[in-house]
């Protein structure tokens, strides 16, 4: 693999951290993450902070650019166009170079001073940390959002980490190494994470209400998350179809020998034609909603057999070319 052979050119790493944050319209927070996420890492040794502009459209990608043109420790991705914010991180992961990899957003949510209780944390011999929300007010609505989320993730990823689990954590090389084993186009990096097995712990971590711009992630692109994780990473989609299906099944033939049954022994017929109709619309649409869940599968796999690129690099800032995949490639831009 192209990363590997990226390991085997560096046996050195030459930085202690590599921060990697995917933005997309975040024009009215950059200045004061990287002026925090900057005063922060001075304190704990060399550094990188890693921008993957997806597709920004409100100067977010000048703003990097003016800061890596004076900061060689910025150091951009631009992507194409917007491609989401998982290849974001892959694309940022690809690249990163230090021995500890902090995976962050860009809202301010997070307190970027943070970053040494994940550090103090990690150093006790742990490979992965992450921070867990205990402070946050939500309204009603979040709160079954994040219950919803967490019961699927628990499923799809087969442990038992607890709630409210946030986008912020710091883990080790290796790990990094691991994750950019996985080579699926739908990857989530919540669930993976979560199920690759190394040794784990969780630091609580105040979060702030997002006090500039607006949230990317509206109700139907959480729900919509959750269920790619369940038809990527699970066969629960497949299961529930054999259930529903044998239940049914099961249904039917009894209510069809009960029918008989009346029939023969009291010669009572059961008239109407709503019961009918009604038990064809359901096995109807039983049958689509299998169809379309089997359909979801079989795009899947199609998309994994085109190989398309997850996405294509437009420009990159402060970065050698020969750190990255195939992926990036082809480039234009690069300084």
């Amino acid at each position: 693999m192209m990363f590997e052979k990226i390991e085997q050119n560096n046996p050195v790493i030459p930085l202690d951290f590599s921060v990697v944050i995917p933005i997309f319209n975040e024009k009215e927070n950059i200045s004061e993450l990287y002026e925090r996420l900057s005063s922060t890492l001075r304190s704990l040794g060399s550094y990188e902070i890693i921008f993957i502009d997806d597709g920004s459209i409100d100067g977010s990608f000048q703003l990097m650019k003016n800061f890596a043109q004076k900061d060689k420790s910025v150091k951009v991705i631009r992507f194409s166009r917007n491609y989401g914010q998982h290849p974001a991180i892959k694309a940022g992961f690809r690249h990163a170079i230090g021995s500890y990899i902090i995976l962050m957003d860009a809202d301010l949510q997070d307190d970027p001073e943070d970053i040494k209780i994940l550090d103090a944390k990690i150093k006790e011999g742990y490979d992965i940390v992450f921070s867990q929300i205990k402070n946050i007010e939500r309204s009603i609505f979040k709160k079954i959002n994040s219950i919803v989320f967490h019961f699927v993730f628990s499923r799809v990823s087969g442990s038992r980490n607890p709630a409210d689990i946030g986008t912020f954590r710091i883990f080790t090389r290796k790990v990094l190494i691991s994750l950019n084993k996985y080579e699926e186009r739908g990857i989530i990096y919540g669930p993976l994470m979560a199920s690759i097995g190394y040794k784990s712990a969780y630091v609580d971590v105040r979060k702030n209400k997002r006090r500039k711009g607006v949230t990317h992630y509206s109700f139907y692109k959480l729900m919509r998350m959750a269920l790619d994780s369940l038809s990527t990473y699970t066969m629960i989609p497949l299961q529930l179809m054999i259930y529903s299906g044998f239940l049914i099944a099961t249904v039917s033939f009894s209510a069809a020998i009960y029918l008989i049954f009346k029939k023969l022994a009291y010669g009572i017929a059961v008239p109407g034609y709503a019961s009918s109709l009604i038990s064809s619309f359901f096995l109807g649409g039983v049958i689509l909603l299998s169809l379309g869940v089997v359909g979801d599968y079989i795009f899947r796999i199609y998309q994994e057999v085109l190989r398309r690129p997850l996405f294509l690099i437009d420009e990159k800032i402060n970065m050698d070319d020969s750190h990255g995949g195939e992926d990036e490639k082809p480039q234009s831009g690069s300084s």
